[in-house]
């Protein structure tokens, strides 16, 4: 029910945004400008995915350190991943037990979407329940190195930050 309402509503931002003539809209982030296209907010298919896509979603959704989403993304499933293809799972995520997710349960091990948005989604969630939105980028790494994956994990990540950046320069 939750998520037809919230299809519906954003089928009313979309076309709302059409017929004002609007095919972008402009985040400032560190001084410049990315684009963020309407499209993100639309089902697009997982083979679509591209780097661009991914991070105007990351920015969309608000997601606190971005970049650190970005580089986990890279690290555990380069959006090619069996797991991505059919678990539409970008973060390597297992099914959670306790906390609130958008996963439909555990398929092969792991959390399944019913679409790629809804891993980032997902992740959102866990962000807030470990109150990464409240930690310093180092706070949120040493995080993920005790409690995500394992000791030096976030070394893992470092040569995505770069990357990232150039995408959104």
């Amino acid at each position: 029910m939750k998520i037809t309402a919230l299809f519906i509503v954003i089928a009313i931002v979309i076309t709302s945004l059409m017929s004002l003539g609007k095919s972008t809209e402009t985040k400032n982030i560190n001084e410049k400008s990315f684009k963020v296209r309407d499209t993100i907010t639309e089902s697009v298919d997982s083979s679509l995915l591209t780097k661009e896509l991914l991070v105007s979603y990351l920015l969309h959704k608000k997601i606190h350190h971005p970049e650190v989403a970005y580089a986990i993304i890279r690290q555990e499933s380069n959006m090619c991943s069996n797991l991505f293809k059919t678990n539409n799972n970008l973060f390597g995520m297992r099914h959670p037990r306790v906390r609130p997710n958008k996963s439909l349960g555990d398929k092969k091990g792991f959390a399944h979407f019913e679409k790629w948005q809804h891993s980032v989604d997902d992740y959102k969630l866990y962000l807030e329940f470990v109150q990464g939105h409240q930690m310093t980028r180092e706070q949120y790494l040493s995080h993920l190195d005790r409690n995500y994956a394992h000791a030096g994990y976030s070394e893992y990540l470092e040569k995505y930050f770069k990357e990232y950046q150039e995408l959104i320069d």
